[in-house]
């Protein structure tokens, strides 16, 4: 098994096991579920435009309220309007996009336990934005 996150070493472990044989047809049939069930459970939400940063120096003692480089100045963020999930990804969902695009299977084990699927999956940044980006072009939507 290839080990692809490790947290607080010891406490939670994600790992691709084994090779599937899934014929295009079933993941075809898979990827279209998926995809159905993720669209089903989006809302819209309206764009518009927010104060992103540290609001700190503007109220009481004019003290920064975080010590983070990347958040301290205050900047005006536009928004388009776009559809956000009601839901978590669940390790169910999950695990299919893996099977789907990679032949394999996730095991998540937290504490020595398995994971339910239907316990919200917990990924590094970039293998949700890939997640996000393969759903998107499943779909046919941005």
């Amino acid at each position: 098994a290839h080990i692809l996150k490790l947290l607080t070493p010891g406490i939670f472990l994600l790992a691709l096991t084994g090779c599937d044989n899934s014929t295009s047809a079933e993941n075809q049939q898979l990827t279209q579920a998926l995809v159905k069930r993720s669209l089903d459970n989006m809302v819209p939400v309206a764009g518009g435009e927010f104060l992103m940063g540290d609001f700190g120096p503007l109220i009481g003692e004019k003290l920064p309220f975080s010590s983070n480089q990347d958040d301290k100045y205050l900047h005006k963020v536009r928004l388009s309007d776009f559809m956000i999930g009601k839901y978590k990804v669940t390790h169910k969902d999950y695990n299919e996009y893996i099977k789907i695009t990679h032949g394999k299977k996730l095991t998540y084990v937290f504490g020595g336990k398995l994971l339910a699927d239907d316990v919200p999956v917990s990924i590094p940044w970039q293998m949700a934005k890939d997640y996000c980006l393969w759903l998107g072009k499943m779909s046919g939507k941005r």
